[in-house]
């Protein structure tokens, strides 16, 4: 099953919108597991080394997917999708429903 790192800003974590782009992803790409970062809140490793754990999450994914919040890339997404570029991770957006390179 191929696992996708959503990327998004954290004042979605635990919203509507959230719950609503995951529906999305899932819709994209079917036979996938979503890897939340904002569902690490509580992991004491992430709150310990922060972005570094996300970055290690990313990692571990096949791809990764990402929304803009406020139509602007966030600082921590910034990096997220740079990270994923760099491993050769194939990197998504999320916009209006449709997922596209």
């Amino acid at each position: 099953m191929m696992k996708i790192y959503y990327s998004h800003a954290m004042p979605l974590y635990g919203t509507e919108l959230e719950s609503f782009e995951k529906q999305q992803i899932k819709e994209n790409f079917p036979d996938s597991t979503i890897v939340d970062p904002g569902s690490f809140q509580e992991n004491p490793e992430k709150r310990s080394s922060g972005m570094e754990y996300c970055l290690k999450l990313v990692e571990n994914c096949d791809r990764l997917v990402f929304t803009k919040f406020l139509n602007k890339i966030t600082a921590g997404v910034g990096l997220e999708v740079n990270h994923a570029i760099k491993k050769k991770i194939t990197v998504h957006e999320l916009k209006n429903g449709k997922v596209r390179k």
